[in-house]
């Protein structure tokens, strides 16, 4: 009887532990896995780095730290935090990645969701990782010098933009000395406030102020050097595709330089021809014009392999395409480019004698500058 008296009582204790462990026995969960129903950024669903991404769903945790945002898939899964959560809402920001979308889950609970592929405003986001460092300076009303220097697409870039609202005050006009000289001193001789380098010498047709000063020449050399035009009337410019420097010869206006290859047009960027020019890290010059009509001139340097690669000409219009332009053309590059800016001089780095600290400028055959 004793032994009976002393086996009841453990036999209750070890029917509580058995329940109790059922009780806790993660397997008989029954709550169900997160949902993601919707997706929102305000840049037209896709995410921007450094920008909210908004998940609506259900079976989300009630706190910030029941919930965790999974991007990438194995080994490359990126965990993430939200910033907020309230019911069926969590809030994180979007974090950089390679590629322009990624897998996203939400985990909650132990579970995660199904898979939602989130795509990228690649545009903004170039925008934002070429400003996140850069150097603004604002030389006088309505114009900013911003430099960049930064790794973008994997190599460092020397990048140097003038951003131009035309005005009574600020004119733009081009320049085609009957010889050679270099940028700064055709800058000097047409009393500019900045410039930069303009078309392939002799290579294009260049009209100012209405006088012819070089036909171009359309034999011998590639087509897609001379598809583009720049012109300036009233001090309005204008940027579009002519074909050939025969055909930049009929147009009307009082100001006109043929280059190329034509970058962008109506904000649409041109597919470039498969050539070593185009494919090549060169350094680049080019000019574009925003929506709004800002002017940009734009220098990127290169061939110094451990401070600056160059673009490709489709990496060139990714850059004018992040800047805001809608319409934009390459002008002559190389050696060539050049920006000089009043009490500032040469502001970027001609690659001709390779000389990063001290460089050395070609003689140019004309350039765009600003009164």
């Amino acid at each position: 009887m004793k032994t009976m008296k002393y086996m009841l009582p453990l036999c209750g204790l070890i029917i509580l532990i058995g329940s109790c462990g059922r009780q806790h026995d993660s397997s008989n969960d029954i709550s169900p896995a997160p949902l993601i129903r919707s997706v929102s950024t305000g840049y037209d669903g896709k995410a921007v780095i450094g920008k909210p991404v908004v998940v609506e769903g259900y079976n989300f945790g009630h706190d910030i730290a029941s919930n965790e945002i999974l991007l990438g898939v194995g080994l490359e899964t990126e965990h993430i935090s939200p910033t907020e959560v309230s019911e069926g809402r969590l809030v994180f920001v979007a974090p950089e990645i390679n590629g322009t979308s990624i897998a996203m889950r939400v985990a909650s609970g132990g579970k995660e969701s199904s898979e939602f592929i989130l795509e990228y405003d690649r545009v903004r986001c170039d925008s934002v990782l070429l400003y996140r460092n850069a150097k603004v300076t604002k030389l006088r009303e309505g114009v900013t010098w911003t430099n960049i220097y930064d790794t973008w697409e994997g190599s460092i870039r020397s990048i140097n933009l003038v951003e131009i609202e035309l005005s009574e005050t600020n004119r733009i006009a081009i320049a085609c000395p009957l010889a050679n000289t270099q940028t700064s001193v055709q800058c000097l001789e047409n009393g500019a406030f900045l410039g930069v380098n303009g078309s392939y010498f002799s290579h294009t047709y260049v009209k100012v102020d209405g006088q012819v000063i070089q036909p171009g020449k359309d034999q011998g050399v590639n087509a897609f050097m001379h598809d583009g035009v720049f012109t300036i009337d009233d001090n309005v410019p204008a940027i579009g595709y002519i074909g050939t420097n025969e055909r930049a010869s009929q147009l009307p206006n009082m100001n006109i330089m043929c280059c190329g290859p034509l970058l962008m047009t109506n904000d649409v960027p041109r597919i470039m021809v498969d050539h070593s020019h185009n494919t090549t890290t060169h350094p680049r010059t080019g000019v574009g014009i925003t929506k709004e009509g800002r002017l940009l001139l734009v220098t990127v340097d290169g061939r110094f392999p451990e401070k600056a690669v160059g673009m490709s000409t489709t990496l060139f219009t990714r850059l004018f395409d992040a800047l805001g332009a809608e319409h934009a053309l390459n002008l002559d590059g190389g050696g060539s480019t050049t920006l000089w800016i009043e009490g500032y001089g040469i502001v970027n780095h001609p690659c001709d004698e390779r000389n990063w600290d001290d460089p050395v400028e070609r003689k140019i055959g004309s350039i765009i500058y600003l009164k």
